[in-house]
């Protein structure tokens, strides 16, 4: 009999095993095309591990016809990184580089870092803090021109993939100025009327498309310090708790006290009124009548 029911689990477990192979891979069209995925050889109980790294970045885009189509782009990624500051803008550094070579030029840098800092007295330690030593913000415009966009993009797309970052945003807009008014110089009237443009700034605008570029990281920290801040905050959140459980004991005590020793002074107060009552109205306090029932003679 206990031989049946060991027999039991294993065949479930074997059922199981059996599901889990049929899973259909990347490759055939299967739901995983952006995870990685992790296949046992049972022949020789070896593991192999393949991955297809999408970002979700859609690049597709369409064109206007004619001569006066000024492109502008958006790109927007974020995810966690082990990457440094330091190295965060070499890799921009790169993209500069490869801007300038191409013909265009770098404006608008913003790099943004801030550190998360726990001291040793700190009552509460948020999620972000536990899970992240430090974030960070990269952003920066690109004017190049509009057949170089793609160069940067695919750039741009190959560091997401190799960081595990996730493309939130690419935008495209196009702005015709088939009808606009050309002018030598801008004055109020024209700012009031809209739809003119000078022939050097509409020169600049149709030379050069624009790429706006935001990348947003988080730095983990190391597990042990995520371990050891929760830990942390557990022992604190397990403190206030028990300092706000005995205030409420405290307060319910001195309530009691307050109460009984109250109580005790309305007992004092009554006998003392009793007795000075008996003394001054006797007769409404007849003798009581005792009967000895027997006397013990020693």
């Amino acid at each position: 009999m206990k031989k049946k029911f060991l027999f039991i689990p294993i065949v479930i477990a074997a059922i199981v095993s059996g599901c889990g192979s049929s899973y259909v891979s990347p490759e055939n069209g299967g739901p995983g095309a952006y995870m990685a995925t992790e296949s046992v050889n049972m022949d020789s109980l070896m593991v192999s591990k393949s991955s297809s790294s999408g970002t979700g970045g859609d690049y597709s885009e369409t064109i206007i016809t004619g001569d006066f189509a000024d492109y502008s782009y958006t790109f927007r990624a974020n995810g966690e990184t082990k990457k440094t500051k330091k190295e965060m803008l070499s890799y921009y550094e790169d993209v500069q580089k490869l801007v300038d070579e191409n013909g265009g030029y770098i404006e608008d840098v913003d790099n943004r870092y801030n550190a998360y800092v726990v001291a040793y007295d700190d009552k509460y330690i948020s999620d972000t803090e536990k899970n992240y030593s430090a974030s960070g913000s990269l952003s920066f415009t690109v004017q190049i021109p509009k057949d170089k966009i793609s160069l940067i993009t695919d750039n741009l797309e190959s560091f997401c993939q190799d960081n595990n970052f996730v493309v939130t945003t690419y935008n495209q807009k196009i702005t015709n100025y088939k009808n606009y008014k050309i002018v030598d110089s801008y004055d109020d009237d024209d700012y009031l009327n809209g739809d003119v443009i000078t022939k050097e700034e509409l020169d600049r605008r149709l030379k050069y498309a624009s790429l706006y570029v935001n990348i947003d990281y988080n730095i983990p920290r190391l597990s042990i310090m995520k371990f050891r801040f929760g830990v942390r905050q557990v022992w604190n959140d397990f403190w206030m708790a028990a300092g706000e459980a005995i205030q409420v004991f405290l307060i319910i005590a001195l309530g009691l006290f307050i109460l009984f020793g109250e109580a005790i002074l309305f007992y004092k107060l009554w006998k003392k009124m009793v007795y000075k009552h008996r003394r001054k109205k006797p007769e409404y306090y007849p003798a009581k009548h005792v009967v000895v029932d027997k006397e013990e003679n020693n």
